[in-house]
This record gives structure tokens, sequence and C-alpha cells, in this order.
């Protein structure tokens, strides 16, 4: 049998598949049930932020013949209950799959204090930063287009947490590199590729 394990800072995987953050929620949404979630390489949770939100106004999803857009936003109970109600039963029913949790804020504060917690938890493997989730009014992709804003953001997640560190990229700038460095100068462990693209769908006729 071919050895397809990957062994990433944190994360000890038996395959290189990762669903992106939101796809399965906390494990506990219909999609996550169609399938046993040990075939995966590791599992990346939803962006939990300091407090809960409901994310964007409905509709939040609009169906192309070729795709969709989205708006969903960070739709999460906070991170207290994500831990203590979403993550001890993730952990719970799937005792041997890496988990990645996901952090967002809406300042420097909220980001820190939220990796802090996801960290000391002593439930996740890895903390994926979303600095560039582009449909939220405040943090996200304001954080990830600024090289310095990144780097000072991640020495400081850095600085306060026991686990491996991975900075999400968004791919709505001129020079993604620059951005990748500055995550690599403040001392993340490795990088998440990418987050949403900006897309817009015009009816020329209406």
């Amino acid at each position: 049998m071919t050895n397809i394990s990957v062994k990433l800072p944190g994360l000890n995987l038996k395959n290189p598949v990762m669903p992106a953050s939101g796809t399965f929620g906390f494990g506990d949404v219909p999609a996550a049930k169609k399938f046993d979630l040990n075939e995966l390489g590791a599992m990346v949770i939803k962006t939990t932020t300091p407090k809960a939100t409901t994310g964007n106004p409905q509709p939040q999803i609009a169906v192309l013949d070729d795709g969709i857009l989205n708006s969903v936003g960070l739709t999460n109970p906070g991170v207290d209950k994500v831990i203590s109600e979403k993550l001890i039963a993730l952990r719970k029913n799937y005792p041997e799959l890496p988990i990645m949790a996901s952090v967002g804020g809406d300042n420097e504060d909220g980001y820190v204090k939220v990796a802090k917690k996801l960290s000391d938890s002593g439930i996740v493997n890895a903390l994926e930063i979303n600095v560039s989730c582009p449909n939220v009014a405040q943090g996200g992709m304001s954080f990830g287009v600024h090289p310095q804003v990144v780097k000072d953001l991640t020495k400081k997640i850095k600085s306060v947490v026991k686990i491996p560190i991975y900075v999400k990229l968004t791919p709505n700038v001129t020079d993604i590199t620059a951005i990748a460095k500055a995550a690599e100068d403040g001392g993340a462990d490795g990088l998440s590729m990418i987050n949403t693209v900006l897309g817009m769908r015009i009816n020329v006729e209406t």
C-alpha cells in the first residue's frame, strides 16, 4: 500500500485531505455526517470568534450555472461555547483525528484571546489564523492585506500559544508573497492557502 501520510507542524496526517474551514462546521452539520470523519487526514473547524455571531444576512449563497457566490460570514457560538460544546464533542467522537481550529476576531486582542483559549483547551493540534475572510465587516481581510499587520499579529499570537499556527492568506492582494513572508517573519509555522476569491455576477439584461 502506498504511504500517503503527511507530517506538518503539530499535525500527523494519514493522508493529505483536510476540509476547508467551515465546510464541515464543527463536525456537527449534515455534510459532516455523510461519511466517517476518521477518513480525513485532519479536520479544520469553522472559524471561531470571541463572541457569538450570526454571520451575514440571508441570502448567504447564490447558486450559479458554473459555481456559487457566498457571503456567509463567521457564524459561530463564540470561543467559550465552541470549546465546551463543539470541540469536546468532536474530540470524544473522533479521539484520534487531528483537529485544526480556525481563529477570527474584530481586532488584534480578539484574535489573541481566541487563539490562547483554543490552545489552552488542550483539544486542538494546531491553529489556523484567519486574517483573510473577505465578507466580514471588521477584522478578516482588512488584516490580511497589510504585511506589517500580519507580522505583528502573528508574533503576538505565537507568544501566547503552545501549538503551531498557520496563517490563512487571502488571494485578493497584488503580491501574496509579501503577506506570506510577513507571516513567516512573525513566527508562523505554516501557511494556509487560500481564502475566498472575491467575485461578483452581474445580469447585464436587468
